[in-house]
C-alpha cells in the first residue's frame, strides 16, 4: 500500500509539474482580464490595470536578450497552436507577439542608425583631415572639378563629395568646384531622411572654414547659398551674404544672390548697391539680367513665386526675344494661376510672323495659350485647336530625333523599303571593308592628307555598319513584312527601355517633347470639360494621352479617372467600366473608380489586384559591439 500511495503521489506531482510548465507566459504581477471582467470594472480601474500591464510587459521584454525574445515569440505561437485559449488569452498572445516583432524592428533600425552615425562621424573627420594640400592654381582646380563632375552618377557620392572638397578648400571662390559641391550636397539634403546628410556635413565643413579663414568671404556666401536654396532660410542667408559682401567675396553667389533677393523684395537701396557691385563682373548691358534669371531655379519655391511677380516681368521687357526663358516665365505664370495674363501674352506672340517666332518656340507658346484658355473655360475653342497643335509639335520635335520619345512603330511599308535596300547596304559595306583591308583607301588620291582621327572614325563607322547589317539580316525575312516590322519595333522598344533603365513589367511615365505638349493641353482640356459636367467628352479627349502598355501618363490618368467616376455616378456604368479597363494597370489609384462602378453595377468589373508583395522578412540583427557575431 505504501508503494501504491507513493506512486500515486509521484504521478500527481509530475502531472502538476507538467501543467505548471505549460502555463501561458506572463510577467510576474500581470493581470489578464476576461471580457466579463473588463465589462464589470470601472473605467479608472481598467486604465490603471492596463497601464500597469503595459509597464510590466515592457520591463520584462527589455530585460531579455534578442535571442530570448525571439524564443519567447516562438513559444507563444506553439502554445497558441496546442492549447485552447480564451479570447482574452488569444488577444494577449497577439499583443506580445506584435510587441516582440516591433522591438526587433526597432532594435534593427537603432543598430542601423548607430552604424550610420558612425559613418557620418567618420565623414566629418575625413573632411577635415584628408582635404588639405591641394594645389591652389586655377588649372589644377578646374581639372579636378571636371573629373569629379564626369564621375557623378558612376561613383559613390560621398567619396566624390570628399574629393571635391580638396579643390574647393584650395580655391573656395572657384565656380566649377562650387557647382559640383552644391550638386552633390543637393542630392543628399532632405531633412530627417537619414542620420547625417551631406547637407549636414557641408554646413559643418563650411563653418569650420569660416573659423579657419574668417577673411575669406566666399565661405560665408557658400553657407548662405546652402541655407537659402536647400532650407529656405532667407533671413540667415541675407546676414551671411552681407558678411560675404563686406569681405568682398569673389564667388558668383556673392555677386548674384544679394541682388536677386533685393530685386524680389523690391528693396531699391540694396538693389542699387548690389547692382553696382555685380556690374564689375557683368559690365555688358543685359548680361547681368541673364545671369540673374539663370539662378532663379535655385531659389526656394516661395521666393520663386515672388520672383515671377517682380523680376521675371522686368526680364521679359528687357529681353523680349529670349524665347527659351520667356516660355519658362509664362509656364510659371500658369502655375500661379495668372491665366488671363498668359492667354493675352501668348495670343499676342502668336501673331508674330514665323521669321520672328520660329519653331519650336511657336508650338510651345501655342500649347501654353491653349492650357490657359482651357483653364478659363474655353473648352470648345481649345478642342478645335488640338489637331493644329499636335501637327506643329511633331514638326517642331520630330519623334525620331527625340531620345525621350518612345520609338515610332515600324510598318510593313518600312520593312518593305528595308528589304529592297538590303542588297545596296551589303554592297556599300563590302566596298568600305575591302578598301580598308586591301589598302586601296591608302592608295587613293589625297589619302595621305586624311588625319589620323578621321581614319579611326571611318574604321569605327565600318564596324558599326557591320553590326547594323548583322542585326538587319537577323530579322525574320522569310516571313511577311508585317512580321519583320513587329520584330523590328520590338527591338527598338527594348533598346529604348534599356536606355531609360526600364525593367520588364515596370510601369513608367516617359514621353518626348511633342507628346508632352499634347499631354499638357489634353489634360487641361479634360479638366475643363469635367468642370462643365461633360465626362464622356472628357474621356474622348483624355484617352489618347493616357498611354498604355507600361507607359502611363499621370497628367491624363488623374482627370480620366475623375471622368469615369462621374460616368458611374450618372448611371453610364459601361462607359465607366471602359475607363477602368484603360487605367487599372497604371500606377495611379483607381480604387475610387472601382468603388463607384461596383456601387452602380455590382460585379460588372473585376478589381485589379497588383501582384502580391513579397512577405516581410525580419533582417538578422547586427552583432552587438564587444560580443561574438
Amino acid at each position: 500500500m505504501r508503494w501504491l500511495a507513493l506512486g500515486l503521489f509521484l504521478a500527481t506531482a509530475l502531472s502538476a509539474s507538467a501543467q505548471e510548465q505549460e502555463r501561458l507566459w506572463m510577467p510576474e504581477g500581470y493581470r489578464l482580464l476576461s471580457v466579463e471582467e473588463r465589462q464589470g470594472l470601472p473605467a479608472e480601474d481598467l486604465k490603471a490595470i492596463f497601464s500597469k500591464n503595459k509597464a510590466l510587459l515592457e520591463e520584462s521584454l527589455t530585460r531579455m536578450t534578442a535571442a530570448e525574445r525571439a524564443e519567447l515569440g516562438q513559444e507563444l505561437e506553439r502554445f497558441k497552436q496546442t492549447h485552447a485559449l480564451s479570447d482574452a488569452e488569444k488577444q494577449y498572445v497577439t499583443l506580445v507577439s506584435m510587441r516582440i516583432l516591433a522591438g526587433a524592428i526597432e532594435e534593427y533600425h537603432q543598430q542601423q542608425n548607430d552604424a550610420e552615425r558612425a559613418r557620418f562621424d567618420k565623414l566629418l573627420r575625413d573632411q577635415e583631415e584628408t582635404t588639405r594640400g591641394f594645389p591652389t592654381d586655377e588649372k589644377s582646380v578646374e581639372t579636378e572639378a571636371n573629373a569629379v563632375e564626369a564621375a557623378v552618377g558612376h561613383e559613390d557620392a560621398r567619396k566624390l563629395y570628399l574629393r571635391i572638397l580638396r579643390p574647393l578648400r584650395a580655391r573656395p571662390w572657384n565656380d566649377s568646384a562650387r557647382v559640383i559641391f552644391r550638386r552633390l550636397v543637393r542630392n543628399d539634403s532632405q531633412p530627417g531622411s537619414r542620420v547625417g546628410t551631406l547637407y549636414d556635413a557641408a554646413v559643418a565643413f563650411v563653418r569650420a572654414r569660416e573659423a579657419e579663414a574668417p577673411q575669406q568671404g566666399s565661405w560665408f556666401s557658400l553657407e548662405a547659398f546652402l541655407r537659402l536654396s536647400l532650407r529656405g532660410e532667407v533671413a540667415d542667408a541675407k546676414k551671411l551674404f552681407a558678411i560675404a559682401v563686406a569681405k568682398d567675396s569673389r564667388d558668383l553667389e556673392g555677386y548674384v544672390y544679394p541682388l536677386l533677393i533685393a530685386e524680389i523684395e523690391e528693396n531699391e537701396a540694396e538693389r542699387a548697391r548690389s547692382f553696382e557691385r555685380a556690374r564689375r563682373i557683368w559690365p555688358k548691358e543685359g548680361d547681368l539680367d541673364v545671369e540673374l534669371y539663370r539662378q532663379l531655379p535655385m531659389l526656394p519655391s516661395e521666393l520663386q513665386v515672388r520672383a515671377r511677380a517682380t523680376f521675371e516681368r522686368r526680364y521679359k521687357r528687357t529681353h523680349p526675344a529670349d524665347w527659351g526663358s520667356r516660355i519658362e516665365i509664362v509656364r510659371g505664370a500658369i502655375q500661379d494661376n495668372r491665366l488671363r495674363e498668359v492667354e493675352q501674352e501668348t495670343a499676342g506672340l502668336l501673331t508674330l510672323p514665323v521669321s520672328a517666332l520660329a519653331e519650336p518656340y511657336r508650338s510651345e507658346f501655342l500649347a501654353l495659350n491653349l492650357r490657359a484658355r482651357a483653364g478659363l473655360g474655353e473648352c470648345d475653342a481649345v478642342a478645335a485647336q488640338i489637331p493644329v497643335l499636335e501637327k506643329s509639335a511633331e514638326r517642331a520635335y520630330p519623334r525620331a530625333a527625340d531620345p525621350a520619345a518612345p520609338p515610332v512603330p515600324k510598318t510593313a511599308g518600312d520593312a518593305g523599303q528595308l528589304r529592297a535596300a538590303l542588297p545596296r547596304l551589303r554592297r556599300e559595306f563590302e566596298g568600305f571593308k575591302t578598301s580598308l583591308e586591301d589598302g586601296s583607301l591608302d592608295r587613293s588620291p589625297g589619302a595621305s592628307e586624311i588625319p589620323k582621327e578621321q581614319r579611326e572614325a571611318l574604321i569605327r563607322t565600318v564596324s558599326r555598319m557591320q553590326d547594323d547589317l548583322r542585326e538587319i539580316e537577323a530579322l525574320p525575312w522569310p516571313e511577311n513584312d508585317a512580321a519583320v516590322a513587329a520584330e523590328w519595333t520590338r527591338r527598338d522598344v527594348a533598346r529604348w527601355k534599356t536606355a531609360h533603365n526600364i525593367v520588364e513589367d515596370q510601369v513608367y511615365d516617359i514621353y518626348g517633347e511633342a507628346e508632352g505638349l499634347s499631354i499638357a493641353v489634353r489634360s487641361a482640356l479634360g479638366k475643363c470639360l469635367l468642370a462643365q459636367r461633360k465626362p464622356l467628352a472628357a474621356v474622348a479627349v483624355l484617352k489618347p494621352c493616357v498611354g498604355g502598355g507600361g507607359n502611363f501618363h499621370l497628367d491624363c490618368i488623374s482627370p480620366v479617372v475623375a471622368a469615369g467616376i462621374a460616368l458611374a455616378e450618372a448611371g453610364r456604368v459601361n462607359d465607366a467600366a471602359a475607363v477602368y479597363v484603360i487605367v487599372s494597370l497604371s500606377f495611379a489609384s483607381t480604387d475610387e473608380l472601382y468603388d463607384a462602378i461596383e456601387k452602380a453595377a455590382p460585379g460588372l468589373v473585376k478589381r485589379y489586384e497588383p501582384p502580391p508583395m513579397k512577405p516581410f522578412v525580419l533582417p538578422t540583427p547586427l552583432p552587438t559591439p564587444g560580443r561574438p557575431g
